[in-house]
């Protein structure tokens, strides 16, 4: 967490929160419509709203604004994830994650409105 602060300095919220599930106090860094939620100082949770953060591989990147076929740049074999929430007209890719060969619980979720394809949110 120092070493991300140090690298985006000056969030809009950087506040303390009872996490209910861990049983601790975690910490909410926010800036603008970006959140970032940190536990014992490692970030755990993100969602970010608007296109200051990006993700992406070292090579490709995307972030909040962009064409939802710009995941393929990242992640190749997305397309195995998509659905549409049709009644909200979104789009949603869930990406499954892993750290080697163990699959995490957790996925990378990138919901896109469906009429323009620009992505909305990005969270994990």
């Amino acid at each position: 967490m120092a070493d991300f602060l140090e690298k985006f300095p000056n969030p809009d919220r950087n506040e303390d929160f009872y996490s209910e599930m861990d049983e601790v106090m975690a910490r909410l860094i926010s800036y603008y419509a970006s959140e970032l939620y940190f536990l014992e100082g490692k970030l755990i949770d993100f969602r970010f709203q608007d296109s200051k953060f990006s993700i992406g591989n070292g090579e490709s990147f995307i972030k909040v604004g962009d064409h939802y076929s710009e995941v393929e740049k990242i992640y190749p074999s997305y397309k195995n994830q998509f659905d549409t929430l049709k009644r909200e007209n979104i789009g949603r890719i869930f990406i499954i994650l892993s750290n080697k060969k163990i699959v995490l619980d957790d996925g990378l979720g990138i919901f896109f409105d469906l009429a323009t394809g620009k992505i909305t949110d990005i969270l994990f």
